[in-house]
């Protein structure tokens, strides 16, 4: 992860890019069975960025579960071997890389994503205010109840 030479370092002075490889060494340290990460290689330079990844890739391969979100689609196309594509809140699409691809006749998951998004957006009258089905189950899983929030999340959902 290169922090060998700022071993000595307070983590408060290191750069952005460097406390963005610290957390994930963290993270990464004892090679957890499940794993969080978001946007793990943002604010990294292309070198740290490919180690993050290798490194994801091996507790991947060594039968460790890893949650990855990111905004770039070619990145999870290559650590990740299921992908579940959210818009606006909504699960659109839940599968391998080869599958989304294939479901979308596209060369990418960028292209993937375009297909999957605007086709839902076509389909449906999409209403500023509605919400997803994947949002509303977040929040209700999420949010405590509690009397002034009662009001706010239905018991129904």
């Amino acid at each position: 992860m290169g922090l060998w030479e700022k071993r000595n370092s307070n983590a408060r002075d290191l750069s952005g890019g460097m406390k963005r490889r610290l957390m994930v060494a963290r993270a990464l340290v004892n090679k957890p069975r499940l794993l969080l990460l978001d946007e793990p290689t943002a604010g990294l330079d292309i070198t740290s960025a490919r180690t993050v990844r290798a490194l994801v890739k091996q507790l991947r391969d060594e039968g460790g579960t890893i949650v990855y979100s990111t905004h770039h689609l070619a990145e999870a196309e290559q650590v990740c071997d299921r992908i579940i594509i959210i818009h606006n809140g909504d699960i659109q699409a839940n599968g391998s890389p080869s599958a989304l691809l294939s479901q979308t006749e596209s060369k990418n998951l960028e292209e993937a994503y375009v297909s999957l998004t605007q086709e839902k957006a076509r389909s449906r009258n999409e209403d500023s205010e509605s919400e997803g089905k994947f949002t509303r189950w977040w929040r209700t899983l999420f949010t405590p109840k509690i009397p002034k929030l009662e009001s706010v999340v239905d018991d129904d959902e």
